[in-house]
């Protein structure tokens, strides 16, 4: 096959970028494990103040949307050098019978760091390193002797909403920085 006599296209791709953002601004309150509760449909829309399902969760969540294909979140919370911190990622769909969904994306254990930054004005720790417990992310772990903050990219598996919440025994508060690619 010739090509002589053919206008050459060229084509290019460029991968959108959204800053990094706090997710919420106040700091959440975490609950333990033991006081989280099961995600279940609903037709209240979820929001980060209030608790769709009753008990146990208000407050301890951030919910934003999700404009792009993917989220880079990077934890941060208020133990130093915790590992008994847990986020959860859940996508939330609303179906056509107006009830909003959801759906796990991830669950990760974190490991925190050691040095702090202030987000809304409190000293909060990043998320050092990252193990997946349940469904589908890839990892980015951080290095104390280059940059502590570690963090996770998730496919956002076509949610209107991102929910993401936190638990564990050690810290109390946390937020995250969330940007999309």
């Amino acid at each position: 096959m010739s090509l002589i006599g053919m206008t050459p296209t060229i084509t290019a791709t460029r991968t959108i970028v959204a800053p990094l953002e706090v997710g919420f601004g106040t700091n959440i309150n975490l609950p333990t494990a033991a006081n989280l509760t099961v995600k279940v449909p609903t037709a209240t829309t979820p929001t980060s103040l209030s608790d769709v399902v009753g008990n146990n969760y208000a407050g301890s969540r951030i919910v934003v949307g999700s404009p792009l294909n993917y989220a880079k979140i990077q934890s941060y919370t208020s133990a130093s050098g915790a590992t008994n911190v847990v986020m959860h990622v859940i996508g939330w769909n609303r179906s056509q019978d107006g009830t909003w969904r959801p759906q796990l994306i991830t669950t990760c254990s974190i490991t925190n760091g050691t040095v702090s930054a202030t987000i809304n004005g409190s000293s909060l720790f990043p998320g050092l390193t990252y193990v997946k417990n349940f469904g589908d992310c890839k990892i980015y772990n951080g290095n104390t002797a280059a940059a502590q903050g570690g963090f996770i990219i998730v496919d956002v598996c076509g949610a209107e909403l991102l929910e993401i919440a936190f638990s564990g025994t050690a810290a109390t508060t946390a937020n995250a920085l969330i940007g999309y690619i």
